[in-house]
């Protein structure tokens, strides 16, 4: 049996509703935006057919098209280049997304380092709290105070994530 439908759900369906009015000639990329998350909200998942799927799928790896003119790799650059936004990086026109660092995916395919390295990026005590508690990262009582140091949050959370999975894998067996 053909299987003639894709299922969406999550964030590959927000991607795909955000890519969908984005295609329309009246749709700015902020009402595109608005759109595929209030969508995204309003349905748990979507049937696609494969054809629609596969001309609105991600044609490398989710990497947006853009028209540029690569110099060739022996010229110097003329310009410095611009440091992209972290996608953890807090702006104070958007809210904290306590889910936008999977802790445990992020130590299990980046170790430690990895996931240090990602919690970096958040510089305030309150949405790392906010991530952890979120992510059922329990922390331990001495750190919830008001006058912690955020580098000892850090390794905690770090330390934390570790626990979880060596438990989880000796409980597997």
């Amino acid at each position: 049996m053909k299987r003639t439908t894709k299922k969406l759900s999550g964030i590959g369906l927000e991607l795909f509703l955000r890519r969908f009015y984005a295609s329309y000639s009246g749709v700015d990329d902020t009402l595109a935006r608005r759109l595929s998350k209030d969508s995204a909200k309003t349905f748990t998942s979507v049937r696609l057919r494969h054809i629609a799927w596969r001309d609105w799928r991600p044609k490398h790896h989710a990497v947006p098209a853009v028209d540029i003119n690569p110099a060739p790799i022996d010229a110097p650059t003329t310009q410095p280049s611009k440091p992209q936004p972290s996608t953890t990086a807090e702006n104070a026109d958007t809210p904290f997304d306590p889910y936008a660092i999977g802790l445990i995916p992020i130590y299990q395919r980046e170790g430690p380092e990895g996931l240090g390295a990602k919690l970096a990026g958040i510089t305030s005590l309150d949405n790392l709290r906010k991530m952890a508690r979120s992510q059922q990262i329990a922390l331990p009582a001495e750190l919830r105070g008001a006058d912690v140091d955020i580098d000892a949050v850090r390794s905690a959370i770090i330390a934390a994530v570790g626990k979880r999975i060596a438990n989880r894998r000796a409980a597997a067996g």
